[in-house]
């Protein structure tokens, strides 16, 4: 939650300081690509994307013993999303 007040007061000053600089569309669209390179995700938070997840249990079994991995089963009897 702290980095996430920090992010925001970042972007904040950072369009308050772009404002201030001269032409306000050239001010905004530099403060614009602060905001984004502050929020864009580095691509080693998103390397979980690229596990292979199995929906068939077989299958899954199948390639954990071909490349030697272990197995992560989810298992629910229910919606997840049903009793929120």
């Amino acid at each position: 939650m702290t980095r996430f007040i920090l992010t925001l007061g970042t972007a904040g000053l950072v369009f308050a300081t772009a404002a201030f600089a001269g032409d306000p569309v050239t001010a905004e669209i530099k403060a614009l690509e602060a905001m984004a390179r502050l929020v864009r995700q580095d691509p080693a938070v998103l390397r979980w994307r690229e596990i292979p997840w199995y929906t068939d249990v077989n299958e899954g079994i199948k390639a954990a013993k071909d490349e030697k991995r272990p197995i992560l089963l989810w298992i629910t009897g229910d919606d997840p999303l049903g009793r929120c």
